[in-house]
């Protein structure tokens, strides 16, 4: 039980569950265990993770939501900052592509 109390261990934990359930097609688990993921320490990939899950279930206006979530817990490093906007930034270009793919 030393990983416990890990936030790191469990994050990572809770990450692999999510791809887990994103592989085996359950949704719901997979938004759940990103969600506590999320909670423990945020990061990009994380983030795109979790956009990409909620596009895919067509749920374009919730992406949009938690990419401005995302936005207001921009790292104070100015160098991650910018990096961080610029993901952000090709995700909101990226769920514009597949919302009008599935428009079409």
């Amino acid at each position: 039980m030393r990983y416990k109390n890990d936030p790191s261990y469990n994050q990572f934990h809770h990450k692999l569950l999510a791809s887990i359930y994103r592989h085996l097609g359950n949704t719901e688990a997979t938004r759940d265990h990103l969600g506590k993921a999320i909670e423990l320490r945020i990061s990009a990939e994380l983030v795109m993770m979790m956009t990409m899950t909620l596009a895919e279930a067509n749920e374009y206006s919730q992406a949009r939501e938690f990419l401005a979530e995302a936005v207001e817990r921009t790292p104070r490093n100015p160098f991650w900052a910018v990096n961080w906007r610029q993901n952000i930034d090709e995700l909101h270009h990226y769920l514009d592509a597949l919302e009008d793919q599935n428009l079409e």
